[in-house]
């Protein structure tokens, strides 16, 4: 569980990043209703309220009294019961938001056939941190036993599942060749490390836009659309490619 009193700069700008991505894309986020799928002990949640939204709902499988960001104490929360299944009515949501969730759910078509369902139509779903199928971190990671994540993608298979799931892929994009958390290693260590937090941040813009050298990111990042009409769509070569 993370607390506030563990995040170091370096974690909390990755939270801030995500937020700004969100807030380019989405016009009037503020006034968006906004759920925040696996949002944990609530980082982005409470990122998200800083940043002036006032309706967020933040669902995981932590007890409710599991929080530790003050401003999220009058935030809605909803328990998770169920590995799948969303406990919300069809079409309440503008945004819904998977910051390292979707790789490590048991069943992604039954996960993202509930998330495109609790959707509006034209609504918003944002992917951070998925694992890049051709990133050495990850893998390096593995061999030291620290690695969580189940499941890898390249940046097409991400498109792909999307798309097989009636989102359109309005941009992706590749992060995280520097890592963020330092897990395992010493807390001065990771405080040294966390005073380099702007040109972590810099370094990680200029790689993720350079071809083939992106592929070194750990993750692969989009947002996407529901639009029904993708539905209609027989092949992946039918696809109108992503700006």
């Amino acid at each position: 569980m993370v607390q506030v009193k563990d995040l170091l700069p370096v974690q909390l700008k990755h939270y801030d990043r995500c937020l700004r991505v969100i807030e380019r894309r989405v016009s009037g986020l503020q006034s968006r209703k906004i759920l925040d799928w696996g949002g944990g002990s609530g980082p982005l949640s409470s990122r998200l309220i800083a940043g002036g939204c006032t309706d967020v709902t933040r669902y995981d499988y932590l007890e409710p009294e599991m929080i530790t960001f003050p401003n999220l104490k009058n935030a809605k929360y909803v328990k998770a019961t169920e590995t799948s299944a969303l406990p919300f009515q069809a079409t309440p949501f503008d945004v819904v938001i998977s910051l390292g969730v979707l790789e490590h759910v048991p069943f992604v078509s039954d996960s993202l056939k509930e998330v495109y369902r609790v959707l509006k139509p034209s609504g918003y779903f944002f992917v951070f941190a998925f694992p890049q199928r051709s990133a050495p971190l990850p893998w390096i990671s593995s061999l030291l036993g620290r690695d969580p994540h189940p499941r890898k993608y390249s940046m097409r298979d991400l498109q792909r599942t999307l798309l097989d799931h009636g989102f359109y892929v309005r941009k992706s994009w590749r992060f995280y060749f520097l890592p963020k958390h330092l897990s395992g290693f010493p807390r001065p260590l990771q405080k040294l490390y966390s005073l380099f937090t702007p040109l972590i941040y810099a370094i990680d813009e200029i790689i993720g836009i350079l071809p083939i050298i992106n592929r070194l990111c750990a993750s692969v990042e989009c947002y996407a659309m529901k639009v029904p009409y993708m539905e209609t769509l027989s092949t992946f070569d039918d696809y109108l490619k992503p700006e």
